[in-house]
């Protein structure tokens, strides 16, 4: 008996928690090099760098950017000094925010390594480091919201282990870091939500949330989100540290966005819109079928979160939405809390999701950018966890949880590094690999060119079709890199 009780004290105990948690890390960490490079990646990594120009030019001049780069070596960067392609008021993509690409230009310089293939793993790596944050984070907040530290540890293992969540945290620069940068500004939100308008909590939340908001604009969400909460939950609000807080994440995200220094209002607006209506011509693969990216079915983002969410998220969450409807319906004075989980629900699932339907933004690769909704989409399938704390039936679910956890550690690593191409097995009787879109972003080019290169001594002519063979080469070693030539594609028979 003695023994059971220690194994279940462990089992529940927060240190344990954050052991496994750091565990986890350190056995990824070893696995990051089975990771391409995604189509995205340079030109994210221009954005860094396009901005840092931009802030030198703006405090020092040009001059002082010509010392700068002699200074540093910086041979590469010389492109973005002198091409009219990278200027920053002319740059097509600087609407994208610099809250994790300029910071990672700094890491660069400061590392000082010189081939890609090291710099690249770098950028893997420090997105994974971020990812990390942001679950700890995750783990923060659902033992607040939840009240339980191991149904937070049961949703914090289910947000780490989804394997297209977990092979995106490593090269993914963009969705992951926005998910992870939110979910540390939502765990100081709650906080604020709770009584804690410390002076401290205030500044540590604007920031985080400037952060992610000069990731994705939309990150402002949580700013709103979180003032409705305070007066639904308080109505005799501090009507001072509510205009502090807002105060302070524009200034924050004024501060760390560049973009918006020349005209904070127009460039912000220009911004949001350029990511709502994202200007991509090009066909995605649904149902077995080729469409226009700008002519979707509405149910296009509801079936790839139903296909590509583990099973368990699924059946818990919908179980968890009847449970909160009928306490809702049945319920002649509701409770603020059950009205608090709707509230999350509503606004972080429901309205994006509605918000995608009708204004018709423009998606082409799956669900990724709406990645930032998963965690609340596990916030509240845990819900039903804390709806039936009293219940029987609760060390049911509980034991199957632990189960499909189980089942998700042995299929990342079984499948491995190909997570991404992650279905669940809902669509029954359908291969559901062959119906949709798979390595849209050329990560296995990797292994595509690492088998090249052993099977091949000599020079290796290559051509590609709808794929960038040429980023993906920047993660092999420079040696291996110089054996590889490109022919135009019109011309690969000779």
């Amino acid at each position: 008996m003695k023994i059971k009780k220690f194994i279940l004290n462990t089992f529940y105990d927060e240190k344990f928690h954050l052991l496994i948690l750091f565990i986890f890390f350190i056995i990824s960490a070893f696995n990051l090099k089975s990771y391409g490079i995604s189509w995205d990646e340079q030109s994210s990594r221009a954005v860094g760098f396009i901005n840092g120009k931009y802030i030198i030019e703006v405090f020092f001049g040009n001059e002082i950017l010509k010392d700068f780069t002699k200074f540093f070596g910086l041979d590469f960067f010389d492109k973005f000094i002198n091409s009219d392609k990278y200027n920053f008021n002319t740059y097509a993509e600087k609407a994208y925010g610099p809250g994790f690409e300029l910071p990672m230009a700094l890491i660069e310089l400061l590392s000082n390594f010189k081939n890609t293939k090291d710099i690249f793993i770098l950028r893997h790596y420090v997105n994974f480091v971020i990812f990390c944050v942001g679950l700890i984070f995750f783990y923060k907040f659902l033992k607040l919201k939840l009240n339980s530290s191991f149904y937070a540890f049961l949703g914090c293992c289910l947000l780490a282990l989804s394997p297209r969540i977990y092979a995106h945290s490593f090269f993914n620069s963009k969705d992951i870091i926005f998910l992870s940068y939110l979910q540390i500004a939502n765990y100081y939100g709650y906080r604020f939500t709770l009584n804690n308008r410390s002076i401290k909590n205030i500044l540590l939340f604007s920031s985080t949330l400037a952060l992610a908001s000069a990731v994705r604009p939309l990150g402002l969400i949580l700013l709103f989100f979180y003032l409705c909460l305070s007066y639904l939950k308080n109505k005799e609000l501090a009507i001072k540290q509510n205009l502090i807080l807002i105060t302070l994440s524009m200034l924050f995200l004024y501060i760390f966005w560049p973009h918006l220094w020349s005209n904070p209002i127009k460039n912000f607006y220009e911004a949001f819109f350029y990511f709502s209506q994202i200007p991509w011509k090009g066909n995605v693969l649904f149902f077995g079928e080729l469409i226009d990216a700008s002519s979707l079915p509405f149910y296009y983002l509801p079936t790839w979160i139903f296909i590509t969410t583990p099973e368990i998220v699924i059946l818990l969450l919908l179980f968890s939405i009847y449970i909160l409807i009928v306490k809702i319906y049945k319920t002649k004075n509701l409770d603020k809390k059950i009205l608090e989980d709707f509230f999350f629900f509503i606004y972080f699932i429901v309205v994006p999701i509605f918000l995608n339907i009708i204004l018709k933004t423009i998606l082409f690769d799956g669900w990724r950018h709406f990645y930032f909704i998963y965690p609340f989409m596990i916030l509240t399938s845990m819900l039903l966890l804390k709806y039936l704390i009293n219940k029987k039936i609760i060390k049911f679910f509980e034991i199957i949880i632990c189960f499909n956890i189980l089942f998700l550690i042995f299929w990342n690593i079984s499948n491995n590094p190909f997570q991404y191409l992650y279905f669940n097995k809902l669509l029954l009787g359908k291969n559901s690999i062959l119906l949709f879109e798979k390595d849209y972003w050329g990560i296995s080019n990797k292994q595509a060119l690492e088998f090249l290169n052993e099977v091949e001594t000599n020079n290796i002519p290559v051509t590609s079709h709808g794929s960038n063979l040429k980023t993906s080469l920047l993660i092999l070693n420079p040696e291996d890199q110089k054996k590889f030539f490109f022919v135009n594609k019109d011309k690969y028979k000779d």
